[in-house]
């Protein structure tokens, strides 16, 4: 019992740490793009493996959750793609721990697609509660949050998904959401 009370005061000191250093760095983001200064160094990129790396760094966030989390493998490999590996693992990051934190019971699947001229889909699809219309226009718009009785204790400051839309156009990209209200 003795031992418990400070692993657990460790613990809470670990995530409001890792929070503050969160904020920080989504601040600083902010502060580069609205400034123009956030540079890219486009270079060829595994995807697959990227993904991959990605869904085995959060699994421990879903199996908290009793989430499935999948990455679906191409049936055919997948040609490199040109991004910035560590602003693309910070989209893909942002979106599936957006999809964690959104999903209260069921799975999040990742799955590619090869699209006309060589360009590469990635979806990310969830079983949570989904967004009205609404919310959806609104959803990549700097500090906009979806305020419902769901979630009142799910933390952010709104950012996340408008940083990830600026990187992801940075890097010559689309971002788009296609959701149903408690449907995902």
């Amino acid at each position: 019992k003795f031992e418990e009370k400070p692993r657990s005061i460790m613990q809470t000191t670990f995530q409001i740490a890792t929070h503050l250093g969160t904020l920080v760095e989504d601040l600083l983001d902010v502060s580069r793009i609205d400034q123009g200064r956030m540079k890219v160094t486009m270079e060829d990129v595994p995807v697959e493996t990227t993904i991959a790396d990605i869904v085995q760094q959060l699994h421990f966030e879903a199996e908290k959750k009793k989430l499935s989390f999948e990455f679906k493998q191409p049936a055919a490999p997948l040609p490199k793609i040109r991004v910035d590996k560590s602003r693309f693992d910070q989209v893909l990051i942002n979106i599936c721990s957006n999809a964690i934190k959104y999903t209260m019971s069921g799975s999040i699947t990742i799955t590619t697609e090869l699209k006309e001229k060589n360009r590469l889909e990635i979806k990310v699809t969830d079983t949570g509660i989904g967004m009205s219309a609404e919310a959806r226009e609104k959803l990549f718009q700097k500090f906009y949050r979806i305020r419902t009785d769901e979630t009142t204790t799910i933390s952010g400051t709104g950012l996340g998904l408008w940083i990830t839309k600026q990187i992801v156009e940075l890097m010559n990209g689309k971002i788009f959401v296609d959701s149903i209200e408690k449907v995902g």
